[in-house]
């Protein structure tokens, strides 16, 4: 169904992860912050403290939480949860560390990032596959006929693939899209999808 409401969505990473997951593929697994990690997600609240929200969206995983937390409690909201936003799944790859992954499976990764939109770790997600379930996870959480600014906070997978699509790229050159832990990006969400980039206009730093 087609209207004219629009859905601003800003769109904001975790904080850094625990140092023993450094080096590790963890995607989909539950992750703790680092103590840097929480304060960075301090900071992305303060940096939306003066944003009016409707609603607060993020990922099942606390890492995500924490943060979503931060931005809801103090505007008598409760965060809204959904699988759909968990961060991309590394399948059999999942707690390895890339040397244990290279001595398993020469060459794996590498043919991961040629060709990211089309390859799968065993049982595990392509890009295509977390696009079209953060898309259908978010379809079902905005309301189509009300215009709308929502916090979505996620991981670094998820929020790539929402740019990319905003930005009319295609999947494959999600790797480009460089960007920190606790990083805030806004776009546009009208007719079902990510339809532009947005500018943003905060106070304070955009990435802490």
């Amino acid at each position: 169904m087609s209207t004219d409401a629009t859905t601003r969505l800003y769109l904001i990473r975790h904080g850094e992860v625990d140092p023993a997951w450094r080096g590790r593929i963890y995607g989909g697994l539950e992750v703790e912050l680092s103590e840097f990690g929480r304060r960075e997600a301090f900071a992305s609240a303060a940096c939306l403290a003066g944003l009016p929200l409707d609603g607060v969206l993020t990922s099942t995983l606390s890492r995500a939480q924490f943060t979503a937390q931060l931005l809801a409690e103090p505007r008598g909201l409760e965060p809204r949860d959904h699988v759909g936003l968990v961060e991309l799944d590394r399948g059999d790859w999942a707690g390895l560390t890339f040397d244990e992954l290279e001595s398993r499976d020469p060459g794996a990764h590498e043919r991961w990032l040629a060709a990211p939109d089309r390859e799968r770790p065993t049982n595990g997600e392509s890009l295509a596959d977390l696009a079209e379930r953060v898309r259908a996870a978010l379809q079902e959480s905005i309301r189509p006929d009300v215009d709308r600014t929502l916090a979505v906070t996620a991981h670094g997978w998820v929020v790539r693939v929402l740019l990319c699509e905003a930005l009319g790229l295609p999947l494959s050159r999600a790797e480009d899209l460089r960007m920190r832990t606790a990083s805030i990006h806004a776009i546009e969400w009208r007719d079902g999808r990510p339809s532009r980039l947005l500018g943003l206009d905060l106070d304070g730093p955009l990435a802490p």
